[in-house]
């Protein structure tokens, strides 16, 4: 019996894990199925509240992406929205539909939100329904379950930054580092740069 898998409920999960705020956002680029041309360009957020993401606004909705799973197989990917606006059913009515339209799933920190996006996921929708306040698509496309959620692994004792980056910080005389919190002779802690250690020592091992 085939399984749901939700990359609502891995960001969730991610959340708690790691103690740092994913949200995952949706650019729909509305396409007219029979000239082809773009209509319009709808951004929303998982979120309770509206988010500026690399100087767009992305308003505020629920929205999950799931992908049916059967014997290590990914089936059709599904995208669920509502739009208690009607902005996307009204876009729908005014061109005959949604087939065609492209979607991008990021997932971006919350904490970087000029950064660019974690995990990008591109889309087309093949069909469409909607039934009250909801729209759901089938989506043709990239398979998130192949990917990392995040793309950033998180450790507790190793440093993610490369050495002597921007985000790394030291200007020293030290021409290297183990790219540890505190463990040998070459550490963030030799360095005293532990102010900046790219890595997570409040995970639970």
């Amino acid at each position: 019996m085939p399984r749901t898998l939700s990359i609502m409920a891995a960001i969730d999960k991610s959340n708690v894990s790691s103690g740092t705020a994913y949200i995952a956002l949706l650019n729909i680029r509305v396409i007219d199925p029979t000239t082809k041309a773009l209509v319009e360009t709808i951004r929303v957020c998982h979120n309770n509240e509206d988010i500026v993401f690399q100087g767009e606004n992305y308003v505020h909705t629920n929205f999950d992406l799931t992908f049916d799973e059967e014997a290590g197989e990914v089936g059709e990917a599904s995208l669920s929205i509502n739009d208690y606006s009607r902005t996307i059913r009204q876009k729908e009515d005014e061109i005959g539909g949604a087939i065609g339209s492209e979607v991008t799933v990021m997932i971006v920190s919350a904490d970087h939100l000029e950064d660019n996006a974690e995990v990008t996921l591109n889309y087309s929708v093949t069909r469409s329904s909607a039934k009250d306040f909801k729209i759901t698509w089938s989506l043709g496309g990239e398979n998130a379950l192949a990917m990392p959620m995040p793309r950033h692994r998180q450790y507790k004792d190793r440093c993610r930054w490369k050495y002597r980056s921007a985000e790394c910080g030291y200007l020293g005389d030290m021409p290297t580092c183990n790219l540890t919190l505190d463990s040998g002779t070459n550490s963030c802690a030799d360095h005293n740069n532990t102010v900046n250690f790219g890595g997570f020592p409040g995970l639970k091992s």
